[in-house]
């Protein structure tokens, strides 16, 4: 793997803020699918719709716009594992969900930061500085005292379904910045969900269908959660080609409590002393990673 270039002030900044709108983008999806089900609709159709959205209003602006879109051949394999990893992303977290709490499921998939970390710091010959590790930490145990997981009886199934999306997870931050530095972003949106969009409508029917939402408000909240996730998508890779992917991963910590924030206003959940402790740790493991993280890709 190509050593990833330092970004300049401007390009940090710019990346870190795209960061932030990336999950702001998901959570908005994450609440909207959320309400879309108690609709009617189920995450499977969650999933087609808004991998058909993602490919026909790529295509659609191309048509407008009069883009060719033509394809780097240099980017091939790393659009490649990035659509893997959005396809482990999407399913290995329904599978988790169903086996195991929601909460530990999304501790269990948030721990992709630390395999990102890891992944760049073998790339680049160097091992993580106790600073940055105790970072990591810190966000991990601010997550999990936000979420407060149900431990209970465990299945050993949603574990690895839940790994399987946080491997998923670090693949999108890996390769996704190749592929976004060798491409626009619209032919990566594009060409990626050319892919999963034949394949989600697949997994679909085999598994019985679509399932529509049974009111009007539920049909907003799914083009809500669709737009959300193409949103985040594209934001995701400004963010991972301006800033090194260990940053922008660690900044996708603050997506679980942009959830609990959104779960709070729209769908009337009280939060407790315990999420506002956590998410508290969590911003500042935030601040004190990208310093630490800044600086070295600076030396």
């Amino acid at each position: 793997m190509a050593a990833t270039p330092s970004p300049s002030g401007g390009q940090s900044i710019k990346g870190f803020l795209a960061a932030c709108l990336a999950a702001g983008s998901f959570s908005s999806s994450i609440t909207a699918a959320s309400y879309a089900y108690g609709s009617g609709t189920n995450p499977i159709t969650v999933i087609a719709f808004r991998a058909v959205l993602g490919l026909l209003s790529t295509g659609l602006i191309c048509v407008v716009w009069r883009r060719r879109i033509s394809i780097n051949p240099a980017i091939i394999r790393p659009l490649l594992l990035t659509t893997l990893g959005i396809m482990m992303v999407n399913y290995g977290y329904i599978w988790a969900v169903q086996l195991i709490p929601v909460s530990l499921a999304t501790l269990v998939f948030y721990t992709f930061p630390f395999i990102v970390l890891f992944v760049n710091s073998f790339s680049a010959r160097r091992s993580p500085t106790p600073g940055v590790l105790f970072a990591f930490a810190l966000a991990f145990g601010g997550l999990a005292l936000a979420l407060g997981p149900a431990i209970g009886d465990l299945d050993w199934r949603g574990i690895a379904a839940g790994l399987v999306a946080s491997v998923g997870g670090a693949l999108t931050m890996i390769y996704g910045a190749p592929a976004a530095r060798g491409s626009s972003i619209l032919t990566l949106t594009f060409y990626s969900h050319l892919i999963l969009a034949p394949i989600a409508v697949v997994v679909l029917f085999v598994l019985g269908g679509p399932v529509p939402p049974q009111e009007t408000l539920g049909w907003i909240a799914l083009l809500i959660s669709g737009g959300g996730y193409l949103c985040g998508l594209a934001f995701q890779f400004i963010a991972v080609r301006l800033i090194e992917t260990s940053t922008a991963a660690m900044v996708f910590n603050i997506e679980p409590l942009f959830t609990i924030i959104l779960a709070a206003l729209v769908l009337g959940e009280v939060l407790g002393i315990f999420q506002y402790v956590g998410g508290g740790l969590v911003i500042c493991a935030i601040v004190v990673a990208t310093r630490y993280l800044t600086t070295s890709s600076t030396k």
